[in-house]
């Protein structure tokens, strides 16, 4: 009879392993489910920062694009802004120039009278 008895608390040690066993599973069953959870969440953040990034490079690449243009245009005006410095300059020697020849014969007229 005693191995019956043994046998019995045998028994009773592996049903009492096996439930324990069954909570460590749940345990674990639910904390898989919550990372699983969490990264579904942080994936989609991702994704999102992802998205993000990409409408920023291309706005980034837009503002360069512009910026080329901008420079190439304000060379340009530079430039026209150069000839037209030199051409005032031109045109202020020979205002000089003028306004020293009428001068001259204003003293020549006011010297005659």
């Amino acid at each position: 009879m005693k191995p019956t008895h043994i046998s019995a608390a045998h028994h009773d040690a592996h049903e009492e392993t096996y439930r324990r066993l069954l909570v460590v599973v749940e345990d674990l069953r639910d904390d898989i489910k919550v990372i699983a959870e969490n990264q579904v969440a942080t994936l989609q953040k991702l994704d999102n920062h992802e998205q993000r990034l990409q409408r920023l490079e291309a706005d980034m690449d837009l503002l360069k694009d512009v910026t080329r243009m901008m420079n190439t245009r304000l060379a340009a005006l530079e430039e026209r802004m150069d000839r037209m410095e030199q051409r005032m300059d031109r045109v202020e020697q020979k205002l000089d120039i003028v306004i020293g020849d009428h001068d001259q014969r204003l003293k020549r007229l006011e010297s005659l009278n």
